[in-house]
């Protein structure tokens, strides 16, 4: 780190709130708390040991803080903090979205989610794995990886939860002029994307993390969504 922006971490360190940390700085932070999640002792290895946390009925949209107050689990050899929520009655659909862990483009990354349905006995339906970064408008709060679930008849809790393998890559975006778009970006392309620049035309890359901030949305059969920052309507059936 040079001298500058080693200054510039100095500073914001000591105040609350500042949004100038160096992407170097940010980096190394990521590092150590990948580390630190690694070394933790985890708190469940099976589904049915987690807390769950209800979700308010739909439409309705809650925001949760991943981070190293969230429990830690064990899946696969894996520790990983995770979210664990536990679904209303009549929900249809989930709308989520991962949004970047700073408020500033400059440095930060987004938590790419594994996603597990479960049953009312904790078994596994469904797994999807989230990697793709969208912007669907100009405004931040639509920044992030993004994902719709449509629920089976018998889930009763979902689990975000990452991978160590998650955690090498990274998530892109694909700019033109002032907006960008979802892509499935092959792997031999984004390992080459430049982090936290954006350029007129191309790809640009954040580092998947292992905390972050999701936004979900509860969608119940023919309900239309009250809250236009995540989706305009909850999807029908």
């Amino acid at each position: 780190m040079n001298l500058k922006l080693g200054l510039i971490f100095i500073c914001c360190t000591s105040l609350v709130g500042c949004a100038l940390v160096s992407p170097e700085a940010y980096l190394a932070e990521r590092q150590t708390l990948i580390e630190k999640v690694k070394e933790s002792k985890a708190c469940c290895t099976s589904f049915s040991e987690i807390e769950y946390t209800p979700l308010n009925s739909g439409p309705s949209s809650e925001r949760f803080l991943i981070d190293l107050n969230s429990q830690v689990v064990n899946i696969n050899g894996d520790n990983s903090l995770v979210l664990a929520l536990e679904l209303p009655e009549g929900a249809s659909s989930i709308e989520f979205r991962s949004v970047n862990t700073t408020s500033t483009d400059l440095t930060g990354g987004h938590f790419a989610p594994v996603v597990l349905q479960l049953d009312s006995n904790f078994n596994q339906i469904v797994k999807d794995i989230y990697t793709d970064f969208s912007t669907n408008d100009a405004t931040i709060q639509w920044k992030g990886i993004s994902g719709e679930l449509i629920l089976k008849s018998e889930t009763k809790y979902l689990l975000f939860y990452t991978t160590q393998e998650l955690l090498t890559q990274r998530t892109a975006s694909y700019w033109s002029g002032s907006r960008s778009y979802e892509v499935n970006v092959p792997i031999e392309v984004l390992n080459k994307a430049p982090l936290y620049k954006k350029r007129s035309v191309g790809f640009t890359a954040k580092p998947n993390t292992p905390d972050g901030k999701i936004e979900v949305h509860v969608c119940e059969n023919g309900d239309r969504s009250m809250d236009q920052k995540l989706s305009d309507t909850c999807n029908k059936s």
